[in-house]
């Protein structure tokens, strides 16, 4: 699974992933694949996300450094992107309402040059 996932930097939906695992002929359950994915996240070997529609996304690579993320509603790639003002701002402010370990998660969606360019969708079953 974490050489899939080393593919390409985008995310994936896990039903993606099933499916793409069964096209390569690896015998994997669903239930399976959403095990292994809960196990790297909290071993940080994969980053999630939740999509616009609540959906968990995942990607290769941990949580190094505090980042937000630019991605493509059809394909999934990802851009990781700094916004240290919103992060302070965002600390800042729950510390205000006495919160702690605060942690900002601010995400863009949007349509990537290479989906925009293409006249149909970059991954089948997704909308643009």
């Amino acid at each position: 699974m974490l050489a899939l996932l080393s593919r390409e930097d985008r995310f994936w939906t896990p039903q993606q992933i099933y499916a793409e695992l069964r096209t390569e002929t690896v015998p994997i359950a669903p239930s399976t694949v959403y095990r292994i994915l809960h196990k790297l996240d909290e071993l940080q070997q994969v980053e999630s996300m939740r999509s616009e529609d609540g959906e968990l996304l995942y990607r290769i690579g941990g949580r190094e450094e505090r980042h937000h993320n630019l991605v493509c509603r059809r394909c999934g790639h990802a851009e990781r992107f700094t916004l240290e003002t919103l992060d302070q701002q965002a600390v800042r402010l729950g510390r205000q309402f006495g919160y702690t370990d605060i942690e900002c998660r601010f995400d863009i969606y949007g349509i990537c040059g290479n989906c925009r360019n293409s006249p149909s969708p970059s991954v089948p079953g997704e909308q643009g």
